[in-house]
């Protein structure tokens, strides 16, 4: 029996997915026939790029709203999108189709899950023996995988993490197409649904057979020929915003060992050097960060890496020279704002004089420095917005880019639970258009984003200069009550 894992991308992609590589291998290993069918289309023209970049359940009816001013134009733009997304999907279903796959896996997420649905209803109406799975983040119960199971073109919904789930799932597939449970799986069988329970996460990392990244050309990457891995799995914190916590995906760390052999293993079988590391928080356990940068130095890997981190004090210059020498060239931080009566709110466990800290040390370690901030956090005033563009001026040579963004409040979060549990005068209206489920709340997020190379210097002075100079002009105005407004004023600066 054959299967092929389906990965569609309609915007620019840094690196391949990590996911599909993970679980083509996982299936691999245990004889299983499987192909990945790769489709990314990157629109043209930029009007339709920007709403590309939004083809999601939640995303797709507003951002027409956004781009297509008057309900006309909105109806023409409609029109012209789904006849666009048709000729794909037709083009696509018919690749997909002849490879001969019984079984055939969609890699789902915000940003493909429409495109993934009517690419699914296109395959099932050219052949209803084909076993339709969706699987990925967007799968889980809460979010929008009750929904998918429900729609009469999904047969299986993988709801917890894919690669022993899904080999499960196919090995019963194989010997009964018609199934009727599955642990950590939504199954429909004549009609009904059933509920196969949740999987148990995988405690050891270490087992799982390194990605395959083999149908994947690397080269059509925004970051050619850089590869994505974890070294971790889970965040041992828990941010008011943040949901990762809900997954259930506990902290769990790959041994030193492992991790090191992986980055043997792909450099040599794909020749590259430069490596996007997707932990959640690289220093979560400072020791082990300690430990994974001596043995790379002592194995003499020379690679390139870029990861995510917390701004905290065990992030000392020392470390950070230390992780230079390993190959860091780029960290992401997630400052999230400059107040630290907002920082408490969010239950961030960080300070901003460590922050401030950590940011000169990153630069003195020549290391690249990206920062995240969140504007309009529930409970925030005019003066801890003050404060953020403050800490923007006072860090201006430390930071090298950043990303401002409005806060977005996740359904099942602490921050969620705690806003509908209290007065602060906030309405929460769940998206009731095409998903009828609860879900992400339809707050308008715009992000930043730069273009970096990891292992080489870029230049941001230009932009740099650009924002700063805008912050100058801002401080002359009279009105501070449009402080929330800053933002996106820095947004036109950065983006023209």
């Amino acid at each position: 029996m054959k299967t092929t894992l389906v990965y569609i991308s309609v915007t620019e992609c840094e690196t391949p997915p990590l996911g599909v590589p993970y679980i083509s291998s996982c299936l691999k290993n245990n004889n299983h026939e499987v192909s990945v069918s790769n489709f990314i289309e990157i629109p043209s023209n930029k009007k339709y790029k920007e709403l590309g970049d939004s083809l999601s359940l939640t995303g797709f009816t507003k951002n027409l709203k956004i781009f297509f001013p008057n309900p006309s134009q909105q109806n023409m733009g409609m029109q012209k999108l789904l006849h666009q997304t048709n000729r794909l999907c037709e083009k696509w279903s018919k690749k997909i189709l002849n490879t001969g796959a019984d079984v055939i896996g969609f890699s789902t997420f915000d940003k493909n899950s429409l495109l993934n649905m009517m690419l699914a209803k296109k395959i099932k109406e050219s052949n209803r023996d084909n076993v339709i799975v969706f699987g990925g983040p967007d799968c889980a119960r809460w979010i929008y995988g009750n929904f998918y199971i429900r729609t009469e073109w999904v047969d299986a919904v993988v709801t917890g993490e894919g690669e022993l789930i899904t080999n499960k799932l196919i090995s019963k597939i194989e010997k009964n197409k018609k199934i009727k449970t599955c642990k950590g799986c939504l199954i429909k069988n004549n009609g009904y649904i059933h509920d196969g329970g949740d999987f148990p996460l995988i405690n050891n990392l270490d087992s799982l057979p390194f990605p395959d990244f083999s149908d994947f050309k690397l080269a059509k990457y925004k970051l050619p020929y850089t590869l994505p891995m974890i070294t971790t799995r889970g965040c041992p914190f828990n941010c008011m915003f943040c949901g990762e916590r809900l997954h259930g995906y506990r902290y769990r760390e790959r041994s030193i060992k492992n991790v090191i052999r992986e980055f043997k293993f792909q450099k040599k079988k794909h020749d590259v050097s430069r490596f996007l590391l997707w932990d959640s928080t690289i220093n979560a356990n400072p020791k082990r960060l300690s430990e994974l940068c001596n043995e790379i130095i002592k194995e003499k890997l020379d690679i390139r890496w870029g990861a995510d981190a917390r701004a905290t004090s065990d992030l000392s210059l020392d470390v950070l020279k230390k992780m230079y020498k390993a190959g860091c060239r780029c960290l992401h931080f997630g400052i999230e704002s400059g107040s630290q009566r907002v920082l408490n709110l969010m239950k961030k466990g960080t300070n901003v004089k460590d922050m401030q800290n950590v940011l000169k040390w990153t630069k003195e370690a020549e290391i690249l420095t990206l920062a995240y901030f969140v504007v309009g956090y529930p409970g925030e005033t005019d003066n801890d917005a003050k404060k953020t563009l403050e800490f923007l001026e006072k860090n201006y040579e430390h930071i090298d880019t950043f990303f401002p963004s409005k806060c977005v409040i996740m359904p099942h979060t602490r921050l969620e639970e705690k806003i509908r549990n209290s007065n602060m005068g906030l309405k929460i209206k769940f998206d009731n258009g095409l998903r009828k489920l609860p879900g992400h709340i339809p707050m308008e997020r715009r992000n930043i984003y730069f273009r970096y190379d990891v292992g080489k210097k870029v230049n941001f002075t230009e932009k740099k200069e650009r924002v700063f100079s805008t912050l100058n002009s801002l401080k002359k105005e009279k009105n501070e009550k449009e402080i929330y407004g800053v933002m996106y004023k820095i947004h036109n600066a950065l983006l023209s």
